[in-house]
C-alpha cells in the first residue's frame, strides 16, 4: 500500500463548528498534515491557521497547544488550488 502524502489542502473555504461552540473559518489552500492515528491516513488543520468567528476565546488561549483542527478527506485535495 503506498504512503498516504505528508500534507494536502483544503480544497474550498470553510466555516466549521467546532467542539460544538467554536464557529471556524478555514480558507481555501490551508495546509494539513497528516497525522499518525491508527485510523488511516486523517488529515489536520493547526488553529493558528484557522480564523476564529464566534467569540469563544478558549481554542485560542489554552487549546492551542493540544488541539487539531480534523478536516474531512472530502474536503481535502493533493495539489495546493489557486487562491
Amino acid at each position: 500500500m503506498p504512503t498516504p502524502p505528508q500534507w494536502k489542502y483544503v480544497s474550498r473555504d470553510l466555516v466549521i463548528t467546532y467542539q460544538d461552540i467554536h464557529t471556524l473559518a478555514i480558507k481555501r489552500g490551508t495546509a494539513a498534515e497528516r497525522q499518525r492515528t491508527g485510523w488511516g491516513a486523517s488529515y489536520a488543520v493547526h488553529p493558528r491557521n484557522v480564523e476564529l468567528l464566534s467569540n469563544t476565546k478558549a481554542l485560542f488561549d489554552h487549546d492551542a497547544t493540544y488541539r487539531f483542527i480534523w478536516i474531512s478527506d472530502d474536503e481535502l485535495t493533493e495539489q495546493r488550488p489557486e487562491t
